[in-house]
């Protein structure tokens, strides 16, 4: 069975043996299989504008029910909760764990192609008949790095027709600053702590995704983005420009990226120097408060490029 997806102007096909069920958000950005022609999606302005960029993609997702493991004879070159990837020979191995489980629920090779085979074992099979679980195994972030787009930690607003960004590490007020934008601005939250990020010819994008941390705000919608805000808890309201240095730190510290892959962290480095010189980046020192709305909407300058 075939299913289509667009998250953030990639056309993701998943290849799969199992019927598949799609959580609330992933509903949202799930589309008819398309065996010609254009989905509805494909005429609206922001697509039109990706694919008059050279931005028209695709990816596929074959998922493959398979009870073999490969032997890991490589070295372990990264590690968390749930991920183990080993360098084997000239090739790198991803391991997949779903948490309080034993064993390994899927494994793939990593390689810069624009398929993926998911290797998933039988018995966690109730896991990947849902379409989170399999764009969660596929990891993600190397998807987007495909097409030159990155994932990118904020809460993301529209603010009339342009992209506000509200930086920080969890916890550090980003998504109560999106909220009180939506409350004492007029705008609207798109996602409460992800977007992607890329640059096309006539400057830069952020798109909504499927994937919205707590924040429960997955809206399926794209815009040019206008200016980075980069939240600090304080006493006051007040923003300022930020350095060269501290604005590429705030940028790139948000970015998921695979660290021991040189490749994905070389250009995650150029993506995020050319995005500061060209992106307003603003620290915004702040109360959780309507006044906080006030300071930040004072810097907005849609028309103008930091440099």
């Amino acid at each position: 069975m075939r299913y289509q997806y667009r998250i953030a102007g990639i056309s993701i096909i998943v290849d799969a043996p199992i019927e598949v069920t799609d959580t609330e958000a992933f509903a949202l950005y799930r589309e008819p299989v398309a065996e010609d022609g254009e989905t509805e999606r494909d005429s609206c302005p922001v697509t039109t504008a990706m694919r008059e960029n050279n931005q028209s993609t695709h990816y596929e997702i074959h998922l493959i029910a398979d009870e073999y493991m490969p032997k890991v004879t490589g070295t372990l070159v990264f590690e968390n909760e749930m991920n183990r990837v080993y360098q084997v020979n000239d090739r790198c191995l991803h391991l997949f764990h779903i948490i309080f489980t034993t064993g390994v629920a899927a494994w793939n090779w990593i390689e810069p192609k624009n398929e993926l085979q998911l290797h998933y074992a039988p018995a966690a099979s109730a896991y990947f008949k849902n379409s989170f679980g399999i764009f969660n195994a596929a990891g993600f972030e190397r998807i987007l790095f495909q097409f030159g787009k990155f994932l990118f930690h904020c809460a993301y607003v529209d603010y009339k027709g342009h992209g506000v960004l509200f930086s920080a590490p969890s916890g550090g007020g980003k998504t109560t600053q999106g909220l009180l934008w939506e409350q004492y601005a007029g705008a609207e939250m798109i996602n409460g702590d992800r977007a992607v990020l890329e640059k096309t010819k006539d400057g830069y994008l952020c798109h909504g995704l499927p994937i919205a941390g707590s924040s429960g705000v997955f809206t399926n919608r794209s815009l040019p983005l206008s200016i980075i805000f980069r939240v600090q808890k304080s006493d006051v309201n007040r923003v300022s420009v930020m350095t060269d240095e501290e604005a590429f730190q705030a940028v790139f510290s948000e970015l998921t990226i695979n660290l021991w892959n040189d490749r994905f962290k070389l250009a995650a480095v150029e993506f995020a120097m050319r995005l500061c010189q060209e992106i307003p980046v603003y620290r915004l020192e702040c109360r959780m408060d309507e006044g906080a709305v006030d300071t930040a909407l004072r810097e907005l300058k849609f028309s103008k490029k930091k440099r």
